[in-house]
């Protein structure tokens, strides 16, 4: 490939509001993509920096589990929400994926227990009860 084919094949993937993600892990770069895109943010050009975001980066793909980049979206979707009813202002800052991890857990958690019955009768039932105004 000439370096007229590589700059071409990079800039049809890469438009001018898109992170340049060279040179970044393979497992964060989406991930990177997802919250630069979400938050409009820019990675990181020191290579400091840079590392303390890739391990973020991590915590937040963890943090999402199976749910991965959907469960970042809908963290957003609750974020705006909150913005919404609150006069604009964010529920809390965003410098980067560390920022968003115990969020994304949150949701990721919510996401799970989607469709399954709450058993509330352990809350108010068994040999504590009469100890529970009701």
């Amino acid at each position: 490939m000439t370096a007229l084919e590589a700059m071409l094949k990079y800039y049809a993937t890469h438009g001018p509001d898109t992170p340049d993600l060279t040179g970044w892990p393979e497992d964060v770069s989406a991930i990177v993509q997802v919250v630069c895109e979400l938050w409009h943010l820019r990675p990181p050009q020191l290579a400091k920096s840079k590392a303390y975001w890739i391990g973020a980066a991590r915590e937040l793909l963890d943090a999402a589990g199976e749910y991965g980049e959907e469960a970042i979206r809908e963290m957003r979707a609750d974020f705006e929400r909150h913005m919404a009813t609150h006069g604009g202002l964010p529920p809390f800052s965003v410098e980067g994926p560390g920022s968003l991890v115990k969020a994304t857990r949150a949701k990721a958690g919510q996401m799970r227990g989607r469709g399954q019955e709450q058993d509330r009768s352990r809350y108010i039932g068994g040999e504590y009860a009469e100890f529970i105004e009701h």
